[in-house]
């Protein structure tokens, strides 16, 4: 634990980026000043964050979902770019549950060529992701892979869905047949379903009458919306999946591009609004699903592992068009692989 004298961002990058690569340690930064005036609300949500860092959980459903009964993955991916004009890399990261509760995930992040919707190394980050599961459960491997994607346009959609299912697919093929020997088919090949979750929309819900609102004015945690307002021939909803706290709630926008589960939409309705309740860092519900969470706050951290942070402001020079992504940045120590060290 870390006792920052001030908010200051340039000694809080440095300090994560030697304990996240160089040293392998998990850390926790508090500012001085908080600290003084702290009360058992700010105690317990760093107490949250230290949990999880050290390998504990926070959050377990009283109720075994149906969808587990299987060995089961869920996969959350993200791609981050530089803020304005700026033409310095972008950051990708894919985090994975390993657990059956679907509340312990580990993390990969690369650096690629800014302004790139799509992942580069998505089949090499997807199949370390496979191997943690194996590791994590006893030599077991998921049987059934539920990928929410994040940051896609619906331009975007078909490609994205071409690219990233073909990429799957191909690291399925490279699984090492030791890992493949508890599947009854000859060939390893999971179930996939891959979800779009959209955040940046102008849907917003009200409740039609004051005594369906919540205390903040706003429509109940859970409320979904499939209908009318959504697309006409595809697969998408609705989920406002928290309590409103101040002003008007965002539900979320999910649109599911390829499902060899076969969910019906009520069960994958349930399963995304039950896993919202399982982010280690909230006592309550959050906006979006775990894994797309997770992966967001993974690409905001990896931003503390550039050797010059600076580089990925609008104003900076633009080294990274030309450089060797290598050279921008320090990789994550080994130590760490197994841990949630982003929290």
């Amino acid at each position: 634990m870390i006792i920052l004298p001030s908010e200051h961002a340039d000694l809080y990058n440095s300090l994560k980026r030697i304990a996240d690569c160089i040293l392998g340690v998990p850390t926790q930064c508090v500012v001085y000043r908080k600290l003084q005036r702290a009360d058992g609300q700010y105690y317990s949500n760093v107490a949250l964050k230290v949990n999880h860092k050290l390998g504990g959980t926070n959050n377990a459903l009283t109720e075994k979902l149906p969808l587990f009964e299987r060995p089961t993955m869920v996969v959350g991916a993200d791609v981050t770019h530089p803020s304005g004009k700026s033409e310095n890399p972008s950051i990708a990261s894919v985090v994975a549950s390993v657990n059956n509760d679907a509340n312990l995930y580990v993390a990969k992040i690369d650096f690629q060529k800014g302004r790139k919707e799509f992942i580069d190394k998505f089949e090499d980050m997807f199949l370390q992701s496979i191997r943690s599961f194996y590791v994590a459960n006893k030599k077991t491997l998921p049987e059934r892979i539920v990928y929410y994607r994040d940051g896609v346009g619906e331009t975007m959609f078909k490609e994205v869905k071409r690219l990233e299912i073909s990429a799957m697919t191909r690291a399925f093929n490279r699984v090492p047949k030791p890992y493949s020997a508890n599947i009854k088919t000859p060939n390893y090949r999971p179930t996939i379903t891959m979800i779009v979750v959209q955040k940046r929309h102008h849907a917003r819900f009200f409740p039609a009458s004051p005594q369906d609102a919540d205390r903040s004015g706003n429509c109940p945690a859970g409320m979904v919306v499939e209908t009318i307002i959504t697309h006409p021939r595809e697969f998408d909803f609705y989920l406002q999946s928290q309590a409103g706290l101040q002003g008007t709630s965002r539900p979320t926008h999910y649109h599911i591009l390829h499902d060899e589960n076969k969910f019906t939409p009520d069960s994958l309705q349930e399963l995304t609004y039950r896993m919202c309740y399982l982010q280690g860092r909230s006592t309550r519900s959050v906006s979006i699903v775990p894994a797309v969470y997770h992966a967001d706050l993974v690409c905001f951290r990896a931003r503390c592992h550039l050797l010059n942070p600076d580089s990925w402001s609008e104003s900076s020079s633009g080294k990274g068009k030309d450089a060797n992504l290598d050279e921008l940045r320090s990789r994550l120590s080994e130590k760490l692989e197994s841990r949630m060290w982003w929290m």
